[in-house]
């Protein structure tokens, strides 16, 4: 990341441009970051507390073809989620959600994820959601589960803009070309230009709706989740295509891209 200054305030440039430090988004960084990107992941919180999973959670979604375990395919996860007025296709499902659910979860697991095993190593696991397998693979530490990911990011180099609101994506032609947002703790003004534009904001929004404790801070997330996802991409018109629906709750989630490819 190339820091300068600018008028308006600061400057970064930087290859990919990582909107949101939520669950995915530490994903796209991740992935990236794989690729010998130069990336910058910027959110309005902490990396380590913020977003999707930022409160921390006590399990993780994945289909894992365990043998002799009931409804634990692909295929099965294909017929449960897609459904004619959905759009969510084969495709999409396969490609970007259950091909990353147990790469994911062996890399978390290492790095000190604490996933529940019985005694023979396979994984516990229990039903949910009207659900028709044990999808829900239990975590007994999942508080610290964030602050993992946030390790794992960090420490795969990527560059990390905390507490910055993004406000509006820059479009050059109808492609997402960068940034721009402030600093919630200072004010400044923060201009960023990217090869390629991820955005991985959310659709949740705790200041704006209720959960059944009634309590806003007993969530899985991010206590100040605005649903940024819907405005800056619309508003941008670069066309951005949907590349397909993934568990908000595990460490590859929803993905919208504005430009650029995308890494598998």
């Amino acid at each position: 990341m190339k820091i300068s200054a600018h008028p308006l305030g600061t400057l970064a440039e930087t290859d990919t441009l990582v909107i949101g430090s939520v669950a995915s988004g530490c994903g796209a960084a991740l992935g990236a970051a794989s690729q010998n990107m130069d990336v910058v992941n910027a959110d309005k919180g902490k990396l380590e507390s913020s977003g999707c999973i930022g409160g921390g959670n006590d399990h993780y979604m994945a289909v894992l073809d365990e043998e002799g375990e009931p409804f634990d395919t692909a295929d099965d996860l294909v017929k449960f989620y897609s459904k004619p007025l959905n759009g969510w296709t084969r495709a999409i499902l396969i490609n970007c959600w259950y091909n990353h659910m147990r790469h994911f979860l062996e890399i978390l697991e290492p790095a000190g994820v604490k996933f529940g095993r019985h005694a023979d190593g396979r994984f516990q696991r229990a039903q949910g959601f009207g659900q028709p397998g044990r999808w829900r693979t239990h975590i007994s530490n999942g508080m610290i589960i964030k602050r993992v990911l946030a390790r794992l990011v960090r420490d795969a180099g990527a560059n990390v803009l905390d507490r910055v609101m993004i406000t509006d994506i820059l479009v050059d032609n109808g492609k997402g070309t960068g940034a721009v947002g402030f600093n919630v703790k200072t004010g400044e003004f923060v201009i960023i230009r990217a090869k390629t534009v991820v955005s991985t904001q959310g659709r949740s929004a705790t200041r704006g709706a209720d959960n059944s404790t009634h309590n806003p801070f007993n969530v899985w997330m991010f206590p100040y989740n605005t649903k940024r996802r819907r405005r800056p991409w619309l508003q941008g018109g670069s066309g951005g295509n949907r590349a397909g629906y993934l568990s908000k709750r595990d460490a590859v989630a929803q993905r919208f891209w504005l430009s650029g490819h995308e890494w598998n």
